[in-house]
């Protein structure tokens, strides 16, 4: 009877403990996700590319052209996913309202405000991006 009530007690609460955690967040649409990485891109590509227009500091010019290449490499891996049927999404051809703000605000921005403005972006662009973007299930688990 002891270890009846033990066992029952155990199983409670580890029940217990099942049920109050969250759930985890729903995985993205293979179109959101497409749309995400896409603009992404876009905007690192662009931004990187003004900072090397406007003649960037000795530490930022290396860093941009790195940003340049290597979205420009995932974007056309990207696109051949999509031209190639492997991913059913359309890509998307312009940038968002958001990350066209923020490329708007760095072209306003000349010298050392422009190289500030430019390193404060890329990190919060990478933090953001990193944090909200698990991958859809589509992408794990191909048909």
């Amino acid at each position: 009877m002891k270890k009846t009530l033990i066992l029952a007690v155990c199983c409670g609460l580890f029940a217990s403990v099942a049920f109050a955690q969250t759930p985890p967040a729903a995985a993205p649409s293979t179109q959101d996700f497409v749309n995400k990485v896409a603009i992404s891109d876009m905007f690192e590509i662009q931004s990187s590319q003004l900072a090397l227009a406007k003649q960037a500091d000795a530490d930022t010019k290396p860093f941009a052209e790195k940003m340049v290449q290597d979205h420009q490499k995932t974007s056309s891996e990207l696109k051949a996913l999509v031209d190639g049927g492997k991913v059913k999404a359309t890509l998307p051809t312009a940038l968002d309202t958001q990350h066209q703000k923020m490329l708007d605000e760095l072209k306003a921005k000349n010298g050392k405000d422009f190289d500030a403005s430019y390193d404060q972006t890329q990190v919060s662009t990478r933090t953001r991006s990193r944090c909200s973007m698990p991958m859809p299930r589509a992408a794990i688990m191909p048909n």
